[in-house]
């Protein structure tokens, strides 16, 4: 909406033009492309008129949001603690090519697989402790936010002896080192 358009004034995304159909001097209709609409940010909308007289109009802002990303599962859901180069695919929807995958609200290694799949690496040092560490998924702003979480359950594995030195000793003696 505007004034002074004319059947020639054509509609701008960032400088690119679209095809436009002139509905009167005060209103334009554009086709927008889902190219234009594939990075979130703010776009300027603008009208040009060719010569004579003519030129380009003052900017409006036009925003693409990122999308509320969602997260339907993770897997695994467990691990122990000091596993290194430990993978986990969060599954859901909405993510983005810049999404961030939190653990316990503390950006980690992401990898966009596709809009419904990022890969979560994590190191010995970040699952260190057993408990729940929360798992979520933010996309910036314009628009976007963090998901829900799910719960990653890291536990302390179960120990397991190989060998004992000494195997053996009598009855009495002083006491010594056992090593495993």
């Amino acid at each position: 909406n505007g004034f002074k358009f004319t059947p020639s004034s054509i509609v701008r995304m960032n400088g690119l033009d679209r095809i436009t159909t002139y509905v009167s001097s005060t209103k334009l209709r554009a086709t927008i492309l889902s190219a234009d609409l594939t990075k979130a940010g703010n776009y300027n909308i603008t009208v040009f008129t060719p010569l004579p007289g003519g030129g380009v109009s003052a900017p409006q802002k036009f925003t693409v949001n990122n999308p509320l990303p969602l997260i339907s599962s993770i897997f695994p859901t467990s691990a122990f603690t000091g596993n290194d180069n430990f993978a986990i695919d969060v599954n859901g929807s909405n993510f983005v090519a810049d999404s961030k995958v939190e653990l316990n609200n503390v950006v980690k290694a992401t990898s966009y697989i596709s809009s419904t799949k990022l890969l979560l690496t994590l190191s010995s040092s970040d699952i260190n402790k057993a408990g729940n560490y929360n798992i979520t998924v933010d996309n910036s702003a314009p628009g976007g936010g963090v998901s829900d979480n799910k719960v990653l359950i890291v536990d302390n594995p179960l120990p397991n002896i190989v060998s004992i030195s000494p195997t053996s000793t009598t009855e009495g003696s002083p006491g010594f080192i056992l090593t495993l």
